[in-house]
């Protein structure tokens, strides 16, 4: 029987196409959705009688970045977030893809690999130089949670997508590197600040060489993650490892 040769498509599979789809900023901020309120909700009902406000470090860093936009309460916040959402879908309605459902539990089970991979590999790469890391585990339950959440979605927000961003548009075109040298200098910087950031300040932890290397290397892994499957697989999978580091799964 003679005819025309069946086209082979290459990376069609459907493996390729919930890789190709959840990158999508639509998957991420509606995948992120559920964590940020969830952190929102919880320092809520946490500050509720407190006179100090108990936040992730990288939140108050966006808040008092906001305030000097004249972007500093709640609901004006809450519409900037929505707006995003909302431009995100469009986006992805206007290149004619609908959006799948069943990826999002698929995103979850994702995140969970990812969160498990994320404290061996930073651990392993650790031991190579110094002994292992004993990082401080404090204040109560649903305070340690809320942090941890908020630690997925700011701290990503703040050290990846802004900063590796930033590092790598000004490698590219301020110092022309190429794009693999400057991808790897990005991630790199990214991370030192990162590690860096929970030394800070009043309320950072003692500088220790084996815990700032912990998270250097656990920001490197962070920064891959993002760069290959977006910000809101990463949030998840930051937000997850620590709560498993809580009740002691990693």
């Amino acid at each position: 029987m003679t005819g025309q040769p069946v086209p082979i498509l290459i990376g069609e599979t459907h493996l390729a196409r919930y890789l190709k789809a959840t990158r999508a900023p639509s998957y991420s901020l509606l995948f992120l959705l559920p964590l940020l309120v969830a952190y929102e909700g919880l320092a809520l009902l946490i500050n509720v009688h407190h006179t100090i406000e108990v936040r992730n470090g990288a939140d108050v860093i966006l808040q008092e970045f906001l305030r000097v936009l004249n972007v500093d309460n709640l609901p004006l916040a809450i519409v900037l977030v929505t707006i995003v959402i909302v431009g995100a879908l469009a986006t992805h309605m206007r290149v004619g893809t609908r959006l799948e459902p069943q990826y999002f539990p698929a995103m979850f089970l994702e995140s969970c690999v990812w969160a498990l991979v994320l404290g061996s590999v930073s651990r392993r790469l650790v031991g190579i130089f110094l002994s292992s890391p004993s990082v401080p585990i404090t204040d109560g339950l649903w305070t340690k949670i809320m942090l941890y959440l908020g630690a997925g979605v700011y701290e990503e927000l703040v050290f990846r997508v802004l900063l590796v961003s930033l590092f790598l548009y000004a490698l590219r075109h301020s110092v022309g590197l190429g794009s693999t040298c400057a991808s790897l200098l990005a991630m790199i910087f990214a991370s030192l600040l990162f590690s860096g950031f929970h030394h800070v300040g009043v309320l950072g932890e003692p500088f220790e060489v084996p815990v700032f290397m912990f998270r250097f290397f656990a920001g490197l892994v962070l920064s891959a993650l993002y760069v290959t499957r977006g910000f809101g697989i990463t949030a998840w999978a930051h937000s997850l490892y620590d709560l498993f580091h809580l009740v002691g799964w990693t």
